[in-house]
């Protein structure tokens, strides 16, 4: 197997001589948004002498806080776009919200622009070893995992995972470092890790790098009403390995049904799968027995037993199971021995916004499950917490998701009394599916309303669990799912403050 040691040595941390080439470039950010990708790649190439048009549909008003944080000089063009900005450049930095068949995309091609977003740049520029998480679910955990996991050996470089620590924020910090490879993380060696949504993944072509460990957590269906099929969905999951070479990994799920179709895309690369049940013979990877985790390693039979699970799954439930498998597999990788990882599986951390206990006391708990976004994270949640003391806030915005799944589980796990829904068009399709079961249900227009409903239901439960888990987004009342999971916590705050609280 290579490791960082064998594979990284006396690697740069970027590409000193591309970065150069930004002097006096054309640079169009088409897309600033507001959650601070563009505005960091922004002022990254002002910094670096290129000469920068910013360009988005958003009005100055709507932009205000963005704009504050840029720096100049910079041109904008705001409340609409037009094609000459995109003529008279010679790169175009696409939001990663805009899909790759945007007609503006499409003739930045033709004219023969180069075309990026946050990612691929950063893909670009950065020389460091990458470990690269994608999936419908379970990216954010896996990747926070593996840092953890990594730490024991090596600095873990999170780039792109958050709001707070976009792509070229982490490519400006790797240049700011003094030289030497392991400068930037305080004499251990550097290693990036990020997250990379099918929107970034959109945009990686046949002359991208590709991470040096991949990682598919799992495929459900989601994004359909970005991408035209679920074929389509997983070709773009798929482009996060297509360029990997014979010395890089590919990790994949072993119990998900899209497996086989991404197995057969895969090329020279060391594939490996990991699975929450024995894996057959031949395959190589993590899998589960009892409560063990047994490797097998390409070329063996038998499997050696590296990890005890000790009641994990018990108290983290089954999807944080295979989030742990996954970033465990990862992580020795990329040369973090077993007993390493073993050391540090209790202090594993909790993810904000993913069934995160943000209120305990002894008759309440209160799951700030925020970022399930789709059914199957809805299913999670549900499977997790449910029982006939779990109050259920969901619902959203529709995105062209099945619901019929989430419904079957609903009905097996939550009384439907204890059924409150935050309204919008998802929330009827939830409504639907689930049929006569929601007889008269709470359908609220704000998320304090719901809270307050499901407070009150608590009432006559001795002790009871509210799980917020929307299973959609709330475009229709929030600007994104980074919003609508603070305003919850400061919900529950303002309404809990007064009652003693342990955090779980």
């Amino acid at each position: 197997m290579a490791t960082y040691n064998t594979m990284f040595t006396n690697r740069e941390t970027v590409d000193k001589e591309a970065i150069k080439t930004f002097a006096r470039m054309k640079a169009l950010v088409f897309g600033l948004g507001v959650l601070g990708g563009g505005v960091a790649a922004a002022n990254w190439l002002i910094r670096h002498g290129a000469r920068v048009i910013v360009t988005d549909l958003k009005t100055e008003a709507e932009l205000a806080e963005s704009l504050s944080r840029l720096e100049q000089p910079v041109s904008l063009k705001l409340g609409g776009h037009d094609e000459a900005d995109i003529r008279n450049c010679d790169l175009v930095l696409f939001n990663p919200d805009i899909p790759v068949r945007s007609p503006y995309v499409v003739l930045a091609r033709k004219l023969k622009k180069r075309v990026e977003n946050e990612a691929t740049l950063f893909y670009w520029l950065c020389r460091l070893p990458i470990i690269a998480v994608t999936g419908t679910r379970g990216k954010t955990t896996t990747c926070a995992w593996i840092e953890h996991f990594l730490a024991q050996q090596f600095t873990a470089v999170p780039a792109g995972n958050s709001p707070d620590n976009p792509f070229m924020h982490t490519l400006q910090a790797l240049e700011d470092a003094p030289p030497g490879k392991g400068a930037f993380g305080k004499g251990k060696a550097c290693i990036v890790v990020n997250e990379l949504p099918s929107y970034h993944l959109e945009y990686f072509q046949k002359t991208n790098r590709s991470p040096d460990v991949a990682v598919v957590t799992n495929i459900f269906q989601d994004h359909l009403n970005r991408h035209a099929s679920m074929q389509e969905y997983v070709d773009t999951k798929a482009n996060i390995f297509k360029n990997q070479s014979e010395a890089q990994s590919l990790i994949l799920n072993h119990c998900n049904a899209w497996t086989p179709f991404l197995a057969e895309k895969a090329g020279r690369q060391q594939l490996l799968q990991f699975s929450a049940s024995t894996l057959p013979q031949g395959v190589a990877g993590l899998f589960r027995e009892d409560d063990a985790l047994f490797y097998r390693d390409h070329g063996t039979f038998t499997g050696e037993r590296v990890l005890d699970l000790q009641g994990f799954e018990r108290r983290r439930g089954r999807h944080n199971l295979e989030n742990l498998l996954a970033s465990a597999l990862a992580a020795n990788r990329a040369g973090v021995s077993w007993p390493e990882i073993q050391a540090v599986i209790d202090t594993l951390p909790e993810i904000p916004f993913r069934q995160e206990v943000i209120f305990q006391n002894h008759r309440l708990q209160v799951v700030n499950d925020n970022n399930a976004t789709s059914p199957d994270g809805s299913i999670a949640a549900i499977e997790r917490f449910g029982g006939r003391n779990c109050i259920l806030i969901t619902g959203g915005t529709d995105r062209e998701l099945d619901y019929t799944a989430w419904a079957v589980a609903v009905q097996k796990q939550i009384p439907a009394e204890h059924l409150v829904f935050l309204e919008g068009s998802a929330t009827d399709k939830m409504l639907h599916a689930l049929a006569d079961y929601a007889h008269l249900p709470a359908v609220e227009k704000s998320l304090d309303a719901c809270f307050n409903v499901a407070l009150r239901q608590t009432k006559n439960i001795p002790t009871s669990v509210i799980v917020f888990s929307p299973g959609a987004k709330s475009f229709e009342k929030f600007d994104n799912e980074f919003a609508r999971g603070r305003a919850f916590n400061t919900i529950v705050e303002q309404k809990m403050k007064n009652r003693s609280s342990v955090k779980d």
